[in-house]
């Protein structure tokens, strides 16, 4: 498979990681324990960062 398509598929499943994991916290957010919060929060923060990562690689592979 080529690095083009396999970069895309990551950005997809990023993209619906982050959606989901930061609506979670909200949903989740009341009355739940507190640690479950911060994983929900922390999987967010590393999906939200690991998008423009991705992002950058795919803009990459585009110049080439």
């Amino acid at each position: 498979m080529k690095r083009t398509f396999v970069i895309d598929w990551i950005l997809i499943d990023l993209f619906i990681a982050s959606v989901i994991s930061g609506f979670r916290p909200h949903v989740t957010g009341r009355g739940n324990s507190h640690e479950i919060w911060h994983n929900l929060a922390m999987f967010h923060v590393l999906g939200s960062v690991l998008f423009p990562v991705a992002i950058i690689f795919h803009m990459a592979t585009h110049w080439d």
